[in-house]
């Protein structure tokens, strides 16, 4: 049996049982930039954030390499409302060292057979690095909140270039909510 990836219980192998092989990979990771221009006579500020990194993978399964289509796809459909995340690991190796969030699932049948039975489907899944605060601020009402590393503030001239960085007013107003002021 040779499993090409792994994600919690979920693999894709290929054995005499059954064939479910990935057909599609695909990953992204970014930034996301927040720029504020203060007319106030403030120094402008710019926040940047590293936005989650995705990953989706497609692949094919049929009744006759050992796999039910339905019984696949709604294998994946508990997982996605059971909101696990777990590591995923591709060629036996944890790819990114991080958690992966199943977030979506797609069902599309490729051959239904004249009793209406598919016998042969794509299933896409989605996920999402997994992030309990994707903001990295973390607070229950009433703590006090320090900004994670990776938010740094930095106080320039406008002879250097140099921007300030810091939260942003609506970021700021959103932590007001959660901390409940």
């Amino acid at each position: 049996m040779a499993i090409q990836a792994q994600w919690h219980d979920m693999t894709w192998e290929m054995s005499m049982e059954r064939v479910r092989a990935l057909t599609s990979l695909s990953t992204s990771i970014g930034l996301d930039i927040e720029k504020n221009e203060d007319s106030e006579g403030a120094p402008p500020t710019q926040v940047v954030r590293r936005k989650l990194q995705t990953l989706d993978i497609e692949y094919t399964v049929n009744a006759a390499t050992g796999v039910d289509p339905r019984s696949e796809y709604g294998a994946w459909w508990n997982r996605v409302t059971a909101g696990i995340h777990a590591p995923f690991y591709l060629g036996g190796q944890q790819f990114c060292a991080c958690d992966y969030l199943l977030t979506e699932a797609s069902f599309a049948p490729s051959i239904i057979n004249a009793d209406g039975r598919v016998v042969e489907a794509s299933i896409s899944v989605k996920f999402e690095e997994y992030s309990e605060e994707p903001s990295g601020l973390k607070a229950d009402k009433g703590q006090t909140v320090n900004l994670t590393p990776g938010i740094q503030d930095y106080y320039g001239t406008e002879r250097d270039n140099t921007l300030r960085i810091t939260a942003s007013e609506a970021d700021r107003s959103r932590l007001r909510i959660v901390m409940g002021g």
